[in-house]
């Protein structure tokens, strides 16, 4: 196998794929995974002129026919430039400063076409080599390469009040018993994230749990959180009156299910019915025993509202609902 490093603009790109030559899903290739999200972020790094990976191209030359380029790594990354370029996806609030809402491709300045298509890309071309061998260079790329979760993206992209404050809150050693802030979930700060889920809910309700609702808020309350010493009130009584129930170990520690009992101490403390909370262990302990195998209505709707989507605003919105009659009521 030869390895041959280079550059190439992403101009030349375009062409080799509008010739033919740029081969975007050999085999070894995964399914297209970015969502718009991913795509602005990417497209606003190209024009901002920031780093970005490497592509790796196996190089397959034959007489008498153009050259082929099979994309071993960086798909998604030259599907995104070949996409936007022709209009299929908009920037969002990216570029807002500089006058634009929303730009397409065909928006942009001829000046900011000019940049996008002169920016140099990192290449590594592979040639001389077996299916076996690219196999294995696909494996290995994508195996000793840390991928970022959604989470440790926004740490990259934001600074602001709201992940500042999310990163306190986390600290709170409540998070730490119930397993939310385990060493491999802070090690990815994926406690960060969950507090920030709780966090919304306390101030917008039931939200679903899409990784892009999560990104919108973190863009819109970077500069400033409405309402937040009222919300942190709010906030400080539900977690004084869940981390009193003791529930370590106990199947309210699952992130699903700990979500919708927050839903549900929020509603009710909002009407002034929460129930003493020994009374609401009892009944807990006693509706998660039956959940496990159930039989009444109550006990099937939840359990099926945590088989169709534990993130669901949908699902989420079936469980609080059972949950507070649980606490409320002997069912």
């Amino acid at each position: 196998m030869q390895r041959r490093p280079n550059t190439q603009t992403v101009q030349w790109f375009l062409e080799t794929h509008a010739s033919g030559q740029l081969d975007l899903d050999p085999p070894y290739q995964r399914r297209s995974v970015w969502n718009d999200a991913y795509r602005r972020f990417y497209i606003d790094t190209i024009l901002r002129d920031y780093p970005s990976p490497a592509i790796y191209l196996q190089v397959e030359t034959r007489p008498g026919v153009p050259t082929v380029y099979h994309v071993i790594d960086g798909k998604q990354r030259l599907e995104t430039l070949i996409s936007f370029t022709q209009d299929e996806f908009h920037l969002g609030n990216y570029f807002t400063a500089e006058g634009y809402s929303n730009p397409y491709y065909s928006d942009l300045s001829p000046e900011l076409q000019e940049e996008l298509a002169d920016y140099v890309l990192s290449v590594e071309n592979i040639s001389r080599t077996t299916p076996d061998e690219i196999k294995s260079a696909f494996e290995r790329l994508n195996r000793n390469t840390a991928k970022l979760n959604n989470q440790e993206l926004r740490k990259a992209q934001y600074e602001g009040a709201f992940i500042s404050k999310m990163s306190v809150l986390a600290e709170h050693p409540f998070w730490g018993t119930i397993g939310v802030a385990s060493r491999a979930r802070v090690s990815r700060m994926l406690d960060v994230e969950y507090i920030s889920e709780i966090y919304l809910l306390t101030m917008h309700g039931i939200l679903d749990g899409s990784p892009a609702v999560l990104d919108g808020y973190y863009a819109e309350y970077d500069e400033e959180i409405p309402g937040d010493e009222t919300v942190e009130a709010i906030y400080t009584r539900i977690l004084e009156w869940v981390s009193g129930l003791g529930l370590s170990g106990s199947r309210w520690t699952n992130l699903g299910d700990f979500y919708s009992l927050w839903a549900a101490t929020q509603e009710l403390m909002q009407r002034d019915e929460l129930p003493d909370p020994r009374d609401a262990v009892r009944r807990l302990r006693a509706f998660g025993e039956h959940v496990a195998e159930p039989d009444k209505d109550e006990e099937r709707q939840y359990s099926d509202a945590v088989r169709q989507g534990t993130n669901k605003d949908t699902s989420r919105k079936t469980r609080t609902d059972i949950l507070q009659r649980v606490l409320t009521s002997d069912i």
